[in-house]
């Protein structure tokens, strides 16, 4: 009976421990500070870029490293990408599926309340894009506004191969 309530308490301590959430903050054990865990794992909708708020874009990155970009920059159609994402900390790197990486990496800042992020160009402080979470809307969603990049390999009013990440 001794031994019943001794592997009764380890049981209950170990069953405690392996309760606790994976999104709660670490510590960092050397300087006591507590670091917030980064996620992007959502649907954004940009609502500036460097200031300016005529490019629109919607991006929704998956829990399986892949996303899926919407683009709207010179002309009313919205330009489909997908491809692959990675973060290693605050950075945020990835490439399209036709192998091209993206322009730079970013460094990834999001609010504490989870709902607004902001990506700064890893080699340009300038080149700042703010996010809010935001469903894609559906006109967009079902073609209607918008083609896969392999349907629009250029036309007059985008200028072919630009790519917002």
């Amino acid at each position: 009976m001794k031994y019943f309530k001794y592997f009764a308490a380890a049981l209950i301590a170990v069953l405690a421990a392996s309760s606790c959430s994976k999104n709660n903050p670490k510590q960092d054990d050397a300087s006591g500070d507590v670091e917030k865990e980064i996620s992007i794992l959502g649907t954004w909708h940009m609502v500036s870029w460097s200031g300016l708020t005529e490019p629109d874009i919607y991006v929704s990155f998956k829990d399986n490293g892949t996303f899926i970009l919407y683009q709207r920059l010179y002309s009313p159609i919205y330009e489909h990408l997908t491809g692959s994402w990675s973060a290693d900390g605050e950075i945020l790197s990835g490439s399209y599926d036709d192998g091209t990486r993206w322009r730079t990496d970013y460094i990834i800042s999001i609010s504490d309340s989870g709902e607004e992020m902001t990506l700064e160009a890893y080699d340009d402080s300038n080149d700042k894009a703010t996010y809010r979470k935001a469903d894609i809307p559906d006109d967009i969603l079902s073609g209607d506004l918008s083609l896969k990049s392999e349907d629009n390999p250029g036309s007059e009013e985008e200028p072919v191969g630009f790519r917002f990440l």
